[in-house]
């Protein structure tokens, strides 16, 4: 009796560890296919990232450069900070109406 409680204490110890074996090769498993699912995700977000710029870079190599200038200046704006007020001292007010009233390509620049 004494040594039949043994052996089914020497198998179940067996059996647990072998359970566990099974426990730890699935979850190694899992891990694996996990990773390499993130690395494909990564690929393919990094793909698409740079179809996405080398479009960005086409449509504006193709552009003509005042729109450049003007989607540049739109953006720049987009940014600033929000200006609430502005004062012009008499001095820089004149020399602006100045430059307003000569003609294009006139003299005095």
């Amino acid at each position: 009796l004494v040594e039949q409680r043994g052996i089914n204490t020497r198998r179940e110890a067996e059996e647990r560890a072998a359970a566990d074996g099974v426990r730890t090769e699935a979850e190694a498993a899992r891990k694996v296919r996990l990773a390499h699912a993130d690395a494909e995700a990564e690929r393919e977000t990094g793909a698409a990232r740079a179809e996405a710029q080398a479009a960005w870079l086409r449509v504006h190599g193709e552009a003509d450069p005042s729109t450049l200038h003007a989607m540049a200046a739109t953006r720049l704006a987009e940014n600033l900070p929000r200006i609430e007020s502005i004062t012009l001292s008499p001095d820089v007010l004149s020399g602006l109406l100045a430059r307003l009233g000569r003609p294009q390509g006139g003299a005095g620049s």
